[in-house]
């Protein structure tokens, strides 16, 4: 199984989100995640909300909803790519395509534009209106990939950095920053998740750094550097040796500060799926 892991680049902190994808989409304008699974189904969710799948019977080699013209593009493995036009609250989800199109090696939406390769070109087509394809170019070798990269402005990243957020900041909740805790654990301010001071360690499996004795999560490249990093100088506790400065202790060698020391990744619990049947 494949897994899918979220990092807050503020705190450090990691988040176990999906297992079992097989291909993911990522639409951080609007938070949503679109993603294909081992076990044959497509889903898609906004950052902490419910996971809606469907269940398609075989897999998908990649999925993707637009959730702003409700589109729904699934490419099988056979390269054939399927276009459907539906809310997710009818029954019928999924039941008649909009537009087939065969022979597709990658494809992306952008917004009410359908771009995908096929034969060495890159085409693109108005999903509302595909009657009329445009070439946007031509290729000379196979080994062909692209990505979608949408626009997104950074000041809800701003917002974010202003919550200070102790666990993790969804930039795109409701259209506006909000702080998010662990399961079962309250949050209060608006920003503090709340721990249980019987296990003040709790914290620990969900940080993809240095974890400090204040409960701070560094990346993992502040140790034995002869800088309190940490604020209760935890990072400067028990060094063999403490390293020059642009310098940090990392599996007993002093590494450049640009280097990151690897970080054993635990599990955890992923949330529920709400499924959904086709027919």
């Amino acid at each position: 199984n494949e897994y899918f892991y979220a990092i807050s680049l503020i705190n450090n902190m990691i988040l176990l989100m999906l297992e079992g994808i097989l291909s993911f989409d990522i639409q951080p304008d609007l938070g949503l995640i679109s993603y294909s699974t081992s076990d044959g189904h497509v889903c898609h969710m906004e950052l902490f909300s419910p996971t809606i799948c469907i269940v398609m019977g075989t897999q998908a080699k990649k999925y993707v909803y637009n959730q702003i013209f409700s589109y729904h593009a699934v490419q099988f493995q056979n390269n054939s790519l399927f276009i459907y036009s539906s809310s997710i609250n009818t029954n019928n989800l999924l039941s008649q395509p909009v537009l087939v199109i065969n022979n597709v090696t990658y494809f992306g939406i952008v917004k009410d534009n359908l771009y995908y390769i096929q034969f060495l070109s890159l085409l693109r087509i108005r999903i509302s209106d595909p009657k009329k394809h445009d070439l946007v170019s031509l290729f000379t070798s196979h080994e062909i990939s692209f990505l979608v990269h949408r626009h997104l402005a950074d000041f809800n990243f701003h917002k974010c950095e202003s919550l200070k957020c102790n666990y993790y900041c969804n930039p795109f909740y409701k259209k506006k920053p909000k702080c998010f805790c662990p399961e079962k654990i309250s949050l209060i301010n608006e920003s503090i998740c709340v721990f249980d001071e019987k296990n003040p360690d709790y914290m620990i499996k969900y940080c993809h750094g240095f974890y400090c004795k204040n409960r701070k999560c560094l990346l993992n490249n502040v140790r034995c550097n002869n800088f309190d990093d940490c604020g209760d100088n935890s990072d400067e506790n028990n060094c063999q040796i403490t390293c020059k400065d642009g310098y940090h202790l990392c599996d007993k060698k002093c590494l450049s500060s640009n280097i990151i020391c690897i970080i054993f990744i635990l599990r955890f619990k992923v949330q529920k799926c709400l499924m959904l049947q086709i027919y």
